[in-house]
């Protein structure tokens, strides 16, 4: 798998505001449970979203991960965050197990940003 031209960015964030993409397929709600119950403890502005995705301008692929969430705490402690996760794939089979399992120790090259904080792993 060749590794994706938006890595050739000086940091996390400067490549993912110049990553330009096309979704191939929508995963759907990427936090519950096959079940249907919620895999995290916290209320959602929305319901996440989770993609398989294309780079336009080289062709990689990826999964992409998409959350908001408001995390209660108490009182005045709550929080906003969003976070994104995206994640080179050879293909939509690696793409579909990424996103049925929610592993951290699966996926290739990624960029993240969470609490505001981008980084990735090249």
């Amino acid at each position: 798998m060749k590794e994706c031209c938006i890595f050739s960015n000086q940091s996390a964030e400067i490549a993912w505001q110049n990553f330009d993409f096309e979704v191939l397929e929508r995963f759907g709600d990427s936090f519950r449970n096959p079940d249907g119950t919620c895999r995290q403890d916290i209320k959602r502005l929305d319901d996440g979203r989770c993609s398989f995705i294309r780079c336009k301008n080289c062709g990689s692929l990826f999964v992409y991960f998409f959350d908001e969430a408001l995390v209660y705490y108490g009182a005045d402690d709550d929080i906003y965050m969003t976070t994104r996760r995206l994640v080179s794939v050879a293909d939509r089979d690696e793409a579909k197990l990424y996103a049925s399992s929610r592993s951290e120790d699966i996926g290739g090259l990624r960029i993240e940003q969470n609490w505001g904080r981008w980084s990735w792993n090249k």
